[in-house]
Formats: C-alpha cells, sequence, structure tokens
C-alpha cells in the first residue's frame, strides 16, 4: 500500500515566518478509537505502545518538507498492510497548535491510497 503525502507553505512556521519541516509517524491500525483518544504527546513519546494491540507492525517515520500547493504529492510505500489493519492513523509532530485543525488523522485502510494527506499550517487533512 502506498499513501501519499503533501507539505504546503506555510508549513510549522518558526519565529521568522519561514516554512520548516515536520516529522509525521504512520501507524497501522486495527482500531482507532484509542488512537484518536490518547494524549498526543503520550502517543508520540512511547511510538504508540499505548495503543496495545491495535498498533500493528511497525510505526514509519518520515519527514515532511513544505512546497507550493501545486506540488504532487509524495508517495510513501508502506508495504503489505498487516491482515488485520482496519485503519491507518497519521501524527505529525508540530510544536505548537493555532487551534485551525488536527494533528492527527485516520482514514479506512481501504481509502489510505486514494487520499492525500496534506499538512499546512500546524495540522494535517485527508483530502480526496
Amino acid at each position: 500500500t502506498t499513501v501519499y503525502i503533501k507539505g504546503v507553505e506555510p508549513l510549522n512556521l518558526n519565529e521568522k515566518n519561514e516554512s520548516t519541516s515536520v516529522d509525521i509517524r504512520i501507524f497501522q491500525l486495527k482500531d482507532d478509537s484509542a488512537f484518536m483518544a490518547l494524549p498526543f504527546d503520550q502517543l508520540w513519546a512511547d511510538k504508540g505502545a499505548a495503543l496495545g494491540g491495535d498498533k500493528l507492525g511497525e510505526v514509519k517515520q518520515i519527514t515532511v518538507y513544505g512546497g507550493p500547493a501545486t506540488a504532487e504529492p509524495r508517495p510513501i510505500e508502506l508495504g503489505d498492510l498487516n491482515k488485520d489493519c482496519r485503519f491507518v492513523g497519521i501524527m505529525a509532530l508540530y510544536p505548537k497548535s493555532d487551534g485551525k485543525g488536527e494533528q492527527r488523522v485516520v482514514v479506512t485502510a481501504s481509502d489510505a491510497g486514494s487520499v492525500v494527506f496534506e499538512l499546512t499550517g500546524y495540522r494535517i487533512d485527508a483530502k480526496k
């Protein structure tokens, strides 16, 4: 399975109003409720160990860089999803929030390859 990631400037602005990169983690999930409910900092710090049996396989971490909105999304190969994987969840490690969106998103495993995960500002969205 391939997921598509795109960073759109302005992205993760620093104190000089420059776009900076963002690390994300991609999770294969049996169930998404704990992924969305657990505190973000706890999930990031323990790489999803708090998810217990809902976390399937290894967590993939990549760095996303900002670019123009017209840029093509970057394909990220996840390989074969675990047979029990029902959801794909992505967390974006921003140092702060602007209150304009979420820092994590979940889609069904069947939709994971047909959406673009777009990072902009201090949020991540799944766009059809």
